[in-house]
Order: C-alpha cells, then structure tokens, then sequence
C-alpha cells in the first residue's frame, strides 16, 4: 500500500510538473509588437535592404528586417515567438551591398567546381549600394517608438546624395 501511494504520488508530481512545463513553451518570452515599413531610395522602392533597430534601451533587444522587391520589411526579434519589436525607442540604420571583384565587377555566386573542391580565393570587397550616412550606428538619421497595441508602421525615404 505504501509503495502504491508513493508512485501515485510520484505520477501526479510528473503529470503537474509536465503541464507546467508545456504550459510556459507556449508563451512568448519576449513580448513583441509588430512592426512593418517600407524603405525607398531616391522615391523608388529598393528590395534586398537590411533594416536594423538598435534599441536605445539596453534592456531592449535589437531588431532586424529585409526588404522584398517592393520595399515592404517587417521586423523579427531574436528569440521571439512572433516577428516584431520589443516596445520602447530604436535608433534605425539601413545597409544594401554586393560583393565585387578587384576591378569592380559583381562577383558571381560561390559555386563549388564540378569536382566537389571549392573554388580558387579572390579577394572581394563590399560595394555599398545605400549611403553612408544611413549604415552609421553612431550618428543614426532616423529613429522609432514602437508602442504597445499601436499600429508600428513606417516609411523611410533614403537619398543617394
């Protein structure tokens, strides 16, 4: 009887601690709100842009977004459940480059040669295709509030001069 009681006991200790332990994996750590925009340059949307909000907060985490071929971003936090922003204020950089050749030219893809081995090093650099002035964490040109319960929608028109 003693040792009936004890694994009844032990099986409902696992059963709650299970429940509790499933019950907290469906919630978010890091409570997020959404935040979507759109980046532009020279008033023409421009794709392939990484959005980054730097929290002025430092119990804030930083932000990162992509833009699509329309311009449109939405904003992810790591280790949130959903994508979004922690709410309070960011300063915002923007950076698009490619990679080119010594002379310049667009590099292509890395591609493994036909015979599995990598191919030969070249030295490539970053050719930055948004200014600047707009990659500065330092001396950020623009900056965010991301509330609570509010619509987090952004428009931000980048110059080339």
């Amino acid at each position: 009887m003693k040792f009936e009681k004890e694994l009844f006991c032990a099986a409902i200790s696992g059963l709650l601690l299970g429940l509790l332990f499933f019950a907290g994996c469906g919630q978010n750590s890091i409570r997020v709100e959404k935040v979507t925009g759109t980046v532009t340059l020279d008033k023409k949307p421009v794709a392939d842009v990484t959005v980054s909000f730097h929290p002025k907060d430092n119990n804030l985490r930083a932000a990162i977004g992509r833009t699509n071929e329309k311009g449109e971003f939405d904003m992810a936090t790591g280790g949130a459940k959903n994508d979004g922003a922690m709410s309070g204020d960011y300063f915002v950089t923007f950076s698009k480059y490619i990679l080119v050749t010594q002379n310049g030219v667009e590099a292509e893809p890395f591609v493994m040669n036909a015979d599995g081995s990598p191919p030969p090093e070249r030295e490539l650099t970053k050719k930055y295709l948004i200014p600047e002035k707009y990659r500065d964490s330092q001396k950020p040109l623009f900056e965010v509030k991301v509330e609570r319960g509010k619509n987090n929608k952004y428009t931000f028109d980048l110059q080339s001069e």
